[in-house]
């Protein structure tokens, strides 16, 4: 359906430096830094849980956290289109981050996987479109 990149924003001071420079991490609740556990298992990195994208960007930019970790797409609308600081944090891709894709699968229900894939199929514009719209497609 879609995909997406989980990393680090940081701030433009702080791009470029090596992950074993983390020290602080804030992640959204619910998220696991997949790339990050060695190090929260080693005691070399502290991960604080945020629960909400405002909260987490705010004290991010505030310097209450070395480092972000989020879904990049909706970091950035964040940061454009509520905090109206669209500069302020940048994803650092030298940083460890995932790049994944969502599905939609079912063994119960394939007549709705089938529906589904013609949708976007016959959607094709329609989806790109929004994908631009909202900026959702990875870089």
């Amino acid at each position: 359906m879609v995909e997406f990149i989980d990393g680090v924003l940081v701030t433009p001071q702080r791009m470029g430096r090596a992950p074993d420079q983390l020290r602080h991490l804030a992640i959204l609740a619910g998220f696991t830094p997949l790339r990050y556990l060695e190090p929260m298992r080693q005691g070399q990195l502290r991960v604080t849980e945020v629960f909400s994208y405002p909260r987490l960007l705010s004290r991010t930019l505030r310097g209450d956290f070395d480092g972000a970790y989020a879904n990049i797409s909706v970091a950035r609308h964040y940061l454009r289109d509520v905090l109206q600081r669209p500069n302020d944090l940048r994803f650092d891709a030298s940083l460890p981050h995932t790049r994944s894709q969502r599905h939609l699968s079912s063994l119960r229900h394939p007549r709705i996987i089938g529906e589904f894939d013609a949708f976007l199929r016959t959607q094709r514009d329609q989806i790109d479109r929004l994908k631009r719209k909202y900026r959702v497609a990875p870089e």
